[in-house]
């Protein structure tokens, strides 16, 4: 195959608006270009490809410039000449030897332009610059499956973004008989999951994951996968296609499940993938807590070395090991302390069935105040639902000892942050490891930032590499499951299935049972 290249379409640029969009190919999206080689020459060299491929005063006529991915040359030119009322209009690309030349103007003709265009396998990236105010051209490029990447909102442009998978002309742009599905993807997953939803449904990336980009791109969609944007009852009632949610990860407190179940929509997540990573991520806190790890750090960049005779640490050997939730991270967090310090474990879990506690080598705790005042460790891995919002407040805190610590990789809003704050403060107890917040991401001026017996991470105790793309495969393998009619694995609304009445993506199915005697599910992603 020849080396790939890079298609850069550019929207007619006249004199006046040439020197901004030009500024910021330059400065903002020539480091991604670089970064992938796409165009490795000089300053100078760019300055004319740009000027001699992209500025021309014809409002009507597009220029394009084919890059090689290696070598920065120029080897292909593409133009597009629209009629002054934009009625009918032809195009041309030339790549090496290869001419492709048509006619026309709208859907169809667009269609057959993009299918020369992935017809050439060796084009494997292609940018676009569209008029923001031109919202029909948008959301066109939009179900076409390109992204933005950025936009000059001086000048009225932004700027897209598509990548081609494997030299394979999208679906939505063959000729097939057979009606394809669609999944909507408001953030992009590891590429091994994305090419799961492509191989058998066309693939949509909105530009944005606000409501009102959701809004404008949910109808049609038959599948909606999603990280951290969040779907309200709005956007799942204006799904009028949809059949299935999938959650990249545990957590789904970004979703509304009732209004899901209410159409008779499944919503699905990925329990296993994380469990390993937001455990070992949780093993990391206990472990830098212990040995004063942050704030050893932070004295020895201040140039006080003299710190490791003031900052003692502990050993996590013997100690109490509190868990508040025994779902799959929390069991895996115990097997790996039980196994590597010989922790005394405790857990707090209303649903974990005692059988399952005793094979982990856990006792049960009564009620959670009486693990609060026993545990050297308090380790959160509990969903946060209506009845667990604000489960660790004051009066909790206050019962834990003044020398234990609390970790949190579940969800922010399970603690009360403010009486948190409050209590490393006040010393009430020694200090606190935290991926999530009450607020993601937190305001820059939180009171957290200024405390030293503090440890914060990004909520990104799930990002593995490993992680990231269980999480990506899970979540395709969940949809496309439902989207063939098949049962979910990991169904939290699970009554949809029992009710055919409730919506056609349940009909015929049963519930999954799910986790029975594992406890409500633990989160971290």
């Amino acid at each position: 195959m020849d080396e790939p290249t890079s298609l850069i379409i550019l929207r007619p640029l006249t004199a006046d608006d040439a020197a901004v969009a030009y500024n910021w190919w330059r400065d903002q999206e020539v480091q991604e270009l670089s970064s992938q080689s796409v165009f490795t020459g000089t300053q100078e060299e760019f300055d004319s490809f740009f000027h001699r491929t992209c500025v021309t005063d014809d409002p009507q006529r597009l220029t394009a410039g084919i890059v090689d991915r290696q070598s920065g040359r120029l080897i292909g030119v593409l133009v597009l000449r629209l009629s002054a009322d934009g009625a009918e209009g032809e195009f041309g690309i030339k790549i090496g030897e290869k001419d492709y030349w048509g006619h026309g103007y709208g859907r169809e003709a667009t269609r057959a332009f993009l299918r020369q265009v992935f017809a050439t396998t060796t084009v494997e990236v292609v940018y676009g610059l569209v008029d923001i105010t031109n919202q029909r051209a948008s959301r066109n490029l939009v179900r076409a499956g390109f992204r933005s990447v950025g936009r000059t909102p001086e000048s009225g442009y932004e700027f897209v973004r598509l990548e081609i998978w494997r030299g394979e002309l999208p679906r939505r742009l063959t000729d097939e008989a057979v009606p394809v599905k669609q999944v909507l993807l408001p953030q992009r997953i590891h590429r091994a999951g994305e090419a799961l939803l492509r191989a058998e449904t066309d693939v949509i990336v909105p530009p944005a994951t606000d409501e009102a980009t959701l809004l404008a791109n949910i109808r049609g969609m038959h599948g909606l996968v999603v990280r951290t944007a969040k779907i309200t009852a709005k956007v799942i009632k204006a799904g009028d296609s949809l059949q299935v949610i999938g959650r990249h990860g545990v957590g789904y407190d970004n979703i509304d499940v009732a209004a899901a179940t209410r159409r008779g929509i499944p919503v699905v997540i990925t329990p296993e993938a994380i469990t390993e990573s937001v455990a070992e991520h949780t093993v990391g806190f206990l472990l830098a807590l212990a040995k004063r790890i942050g704030e050893a750090d932070r004295e020895l960049r201040r140039g006080n070395f003299g710190a490791r005779l003031t900052h003692t640490g502990s050993e996590l050997q013997g100690k109490t090991l509190g868990l508040i939730g025994l779902g799959r991270i929390g069991g895996r967090v115990a097997e790996i302390c039980r196994a590597a310090f010989a922790m005394r474990l405790l857990a707090y879990d209303p649903y974990v069935a005692p059988q399952r506690a005793a094979e982990l080598g856990v006792e049960l705790a009564g009620d959670l105040e009486a693990l609060l005042a026993a545990a050297d460790f308090v380790s959160l891995h509990a969903p946060l639902t209506a009845e667990t919002r604000g489960l660790i407040g004051a009066r909790q805190l206050a019962r834990m000892k003044r020398t234990a610590y609390l970790v949190n990789t579940a969800r922010g809003g399970l603690v009360d942050e403010v009486a948190l704050i409050e209590a490393l403060r006040a010393g009430t107890i020694a200090g606190a490891a935290l991926d999530v917040f009450a607020q993601e991401p937190p305001p820059a001026d939180s009171p957290l930032w200024a405390l030293d017996n503090v440890i914060v991470t990004p909520h990104m105790a799930s990002h593995t590499q490993e992680g990231l793309r269980r999480m990506a495969v899970d979540v395709a393998e969940e949809v496309l499951r439902v989207l063939r009619g098949e049962r979910p694995k990991w169904a939290v609304n699970p009554e949809v299935f029992r009710n055919s009445s409730g919506g056609t993506s349940g009909k015929g199915n049963k519930g999954n049972g799910g986790n029975r005697g594992r406890g409500k599910e633990d989160c971290g992603a």
